[in-house]
């Protein structure tokens, strides 16, 4: 699927451009979240990225970045990405894991490496 990347006027991408899919509904801030890149979910999230969103099987930015990614270029799984998962909840305090695969798979992985900070801001509020 193409992008739009018609600029604004002031030369950065339209808002139109964060929403694009990359497959199976995976979004920049689903990628961004689940390698830990907690400055490009701020800026994501500051330019209009849902954090709500989900992709077609269900995964959440919030799952992608509790649990971690096994991408071979960024294998994430356990790393206890704390800052991003606090960037994710800031902008949504509401935010919550999902009781599916994902997110019981984010929490076991994030159990599985000792992210007890992790931990303490999402199983509060989820499940």
């Amino acid at each position: 699927m193409p992008c739009s990347r018609d600029p604004d006027p002031r030369g950065a991408p339209s808002k139109s451009h964060y929403y694009v899919p990359v497959g199976q509904g995976v979004t920049a801030l689903v990628m961004a979240a689940g390698y830990g890149y907690t400055d490009m979910v701020r800026e994501l999230l500051a330019r209009g990225a849902d954090p709500y969103a989900q992709t077609t099987d269900g995964t959440t930015a919030l799952a992608a970045a509790v649990g971690g990614v096994p991408d071979i270029d960024r294998f994430t799984i356990c790393s206890c990405q704390t800052g991003t998962v606090k960037a994710l909840l800031e902008k949504a305090p509401d935010l919550k894991l999902n009781s599916d695969w994902w997110g019981r798979s984010a929490l076991w992985f994030a159990r599985l490496g000792n992210c007890g900070e992790v931990l303490d801001l999402v199983e509060k509020r989820s499940l």
